[in-house]
């Protein structure tokens, strides 16, 4: 399994993320795999691929907003991911219904002819959203507090819509419907905090 991230300047900086998740995710994978069929039974491989980066010029918490596409200099990292997956024979691309990530998918697909399957389960992460449409600068005023133990990795379960092993969950599920399909190489196009939650949790 690889993680592509077109966009390396915006890494994460939430410890959550830099912490192992369940690696049994990946075993239920393979062994999904394997009882359909053992005797012709191909190890997958997934390409997990974060977005281009984004206009976002007010730097404004876009999350699952619409109209927030890929910049100029995203449409090259897109470009450039997909010439670089060119060398893999993908059998699938998957991706988020969000622009940004529809775009990567496009740029991706393209080289190997084929036409991106949208799936809502790779949807950008819902963990806090009365953060979306408000400006990163003003999240610790509004919401005293919950910036920072996000990004020190102490946020409770009770604050979050939607925590990081359930964002891994329903993404490890569409690489199980995918690869239950029969495909043995796969790139999945979402956004940061789920490709990273996926890849700490099939790991």
């Amino acid at each position: 399994m690889t993680a592509v991230d077109p966009d390396p300047d915006s890494a994460s900086r939430n410890p959550s993320l830099r912490r192992r998740g369940h690696p049994q995710a990946c075993g239920e994978v393979v062994a999904d795999a394997w009882d359909r069929d053992p005797y012709s039974f191909v190890m997958p491989t997934v390409h997990l691929i974060r977005h281009g980066e984004v206009a976002n010029p007010n730097h404004v918490v876009y999350a699952d907003l619409p109209g927030f596409n890929l910049s100029p200099r995203g449409v090259l990292q897109a470009e450039a991911a997909g010439g670089w997956l060119s060398s893999s024979r993908l059998d699938a691309v998957i991706s988020s219904p969000l622009a940004r990530a529809r775009q990567t998918a496009t740029a991706i697909a393209r080289p190997q002819g084929l036409i991106p399957i949208v799936d809502e389960r790779l949807v950008e992460t819902r963990q806090f959203p009365a953060w979306t449409g408000h400006r990163w600068d003003d999240i610790p005023v509004l919401f005293a507090g919950q910036l920072e133990r996000y990004l020190a990795g102490t946020v409770t379960d009770a604050e979050q819509t939607e925590t990081l092993d359930s964002v891994a969950h329903r993404v490890s599920e569409v690489i199980t419907d995918v690869v239950g399909t029969g495909a043995t190489t796969i790139g999945i196009v979402s956004h940061q905090d789920p490709v990273q939650a996926t890849r700490l949790a099939m790991t």
